[in-house]
């Protein structure tokens, strides 16, 4: 059973129109909290599904993939790479993935990249266009001339990870410097 209560605006103020859906509550619903886990980062999400269905886990980092999967503590075989089970009632489901990035990440500390950072050359797969830091103006620029894979203007570097997400450094500008910053820090 459902309820639809429908808000309009009789009076034409423009305010905008509202559907809200209220859903009896029923004993067959059942609440899936499932944690996502990268080494010591953890991501959880919560989701109500009906009992007798079959739950999917899925895996919505890029790069990842999962390498174990529990339900309620009790290990879920996995079928041809995917992790599903029968609703029974509440579950509380852990994910264990890994990363499978196309990169290295590194770190920083105190102001500087890690012994053995490795660098990468950035072009954009459909073009011959690249990037590089321009120390004049402090900015990013996108080039498709006079490229080097040995100038540090033109190599940059990862860190992050799959959870957290990714900053992307340049080695000229340095680690006080990401892509996301508006200016050094």
């Amino acid at each position: 059973h459902k309820l639809q209560i429908v808000k309009h605006d009789p009076i034409g103020t423009g305010n905008a129109c509202s559907l809200w859906e209220m859903h009896e509550f029923s004993n067959a619903v059942a609440v899936i909290n499932v944690t996502y886990k990268l080494g010591d980062k953890k991501a959880t999400t919560s989701e109500y599904k009906e009992k007798g269905e079959t739950y999917n886990v899925n895996n919505p980092y890029g790069f990842t993939s999962v390498v174990s999967c529990t339900n309620n503590g009790e290990a879920l075989a996995a079928n041809n790479g995917a992790y599903s089970f029968e609703i029974t009632g509440d579950a509380n489901v852990v994910v264990e993935i890994q990363e499978n990035l196309p990169f290295k990440t590194t770190t920083i500390t105190d102001g500087n990249f890690a012994a053995g950072t490795e660098w990468y050359f950035l072009r954009q797969r459909w073009n011959d266009h690249y990037w590089e830091h321009d120390a004049a103006d402090n900015i990013v620029k996108v080039k498709n001339e006079g490229y080097s894979l040995y100038e540090a203007k033109q190599l940059w570097c990862f860190t992050g990870n799959a959870i957290d997400g990714f900053k992307v450094y340049n080695k000229a500008a340095g680690a006080t410097f990401s892509l996301n910053n508006a200016s050094p820090a």
